[in-house]
């Protein structure tokens, strides 16, 4: 219950900070981007998954579950559907 009304608490902030944001005024900035810029962001997203991945396997290592991991994975794979 409680995990519910924060959830709701956490809508309610939201909308209200969503609206100072102008959709048009976004979109407008969006394709004023480059093909550089958009290449760049994207690289840098990319970037920040692999640095994530590589902590986690850091951290799985440093514990000594290297395998638990790669189980995880497939058990992810397996249960997503994913072949």
């Amino acid at each position: 219950m409680l995990a519910l009304g924060i959830c709701g608490l956490l809508l309610v902030v939201l909308q209200h900070l969503s609206q100072a944001v102008d959709y048009r005024l976004v979109m407008h900035e969006l394709r004023r981007l480059t093909a550089r810029e958009w290449t760049a962001a994207l690289g840098a997203t990319a970037l920040s998954y692999l640095a994530l991945v590589g902590r986690d396997a850091v951290g799985l290592r440093y514990l000594g579950r290297e395998r638990a991991a790669s189980g995880a994975v497939d058990r992810c794979y397996r249960r997503f559907g994913a072949r």
